[in-house]
């Protein structure tokens, strides 16, 4: 496995070439109106001890071979230990964990007190129990852009709950209102069916 770590992608070529940027509230607006899944990534220290904080942008890269991508502010303790150990999980809450969401997001207090975990069975990350999915990830590359390190993972191991997952959007935790099961070729199926 190699990792990269691309710092040049915006470090000079962000100050000189491109126009200004939105201000901070802007952003905040633009990114408050879509809606996002909430996850907790997470890694064990050297020493086995877990860290993890939230994490809003996850997103799926490619299938074959399986890869994700994660986006972590570069002064995150959490990120300096998955560049250490080359390993994290990647946990999707369930709607009924926005408390895990509010507990990770804090950056003191010990995080997994009082939480059902277990230690991954292929990276050894923490893996959370109940939620909606799990991914194991190993590091494949890493990318500094602006705050934040994009990190890339291979997904090692995984596995999925029949619970609805928990949803952010407009700077709240909202319902879907719908069964994990349902589609929209379903809906479309049923419909040309009837029709």
């Amino acid at each position: 496995m190699s990792v990269n770590t691309n710092s040049a992608v915006g470090a000079s070529h962000a100050h000189s070439s491109l126009s200004p940027g939105i201000d901070a509230n802007t952003f905040k607006g633009i990114f408050g109106g879509f809606p996002s899944g909430v996850t907790i990534v997470a890694a064990t220290d050297e020493s086995g001890a877990p860290v993890g904080l939230t994490v809003s942008a996850v997103m799926s890269l490619s299938l074959e071979p399986p890869q994700l991508l994660i986006c972590l502010q570069s002064v995150k303790h959490t990120l300096k230990v998955i560049e250490s150990v080359k390993k994290f999980s990647v946990n999707f809450l369930a709607t009924d964990q926005h408390w895990i969401s509010d507990k990770f997001a804090m950056s003191t207090g010990d995080k997994f007190a009082e939480l059902d975990w277990s230690v991954g069975e292929v990276t050894g990350a923490p893996v959370i129990s109940g939620v909606r999915a799990f991914a194991e990830c190993e590091v494949e590359t890493l990318i500094k852009s602006g705050d934040h390190t994009m990190v890339v993972g291979h997904i090692v191991a995984g596995g999925i709950e029949d619970v609805h997952p928990l949803v952010y959007h407009g700077r709240k935790y909202v319902s879907l209102g719908e069964h994990p099961r349902y589609s929209v070729e379903n809906t479309v199926g049923q419909v040309v069916s009837a029709g």
